[in-house]
């Protein structure tokens, strides 16, 4: 004799339309990140420009001071 096992209740809300059980977030859109990206490296960029060039003119006023008087 066979044993008759009932479903719970979760199992029949469960749609067997879906592929798979685990959620998958909703498609955003990668503008505004990019955005962000963008404006983040072109600060670094500026960053590293303006401190080549100090350290330019810093190496030009310390070749002068060592020359001396000419």
């Amino acid at each position: 004799m066979e044993e008759i096992i009932l479903e719970p209740q979760e199992i029949k809300m469960i749609s067997t339309e879906r592929t798979s059980l685990i959620p998958t977030e909703p498609k955003r859109d990668p503008a505004p990140i990019r955005k962000k990206r963008n404006r983040a490296i072109c600060g670094i960029e500026i960053i590293a420009a303006v401190s080549l060039a100090l350290n330019m003119i810093q190496a030009v006023i310390i070749y002068a001071l060592q020359a001396g008087p000419i």
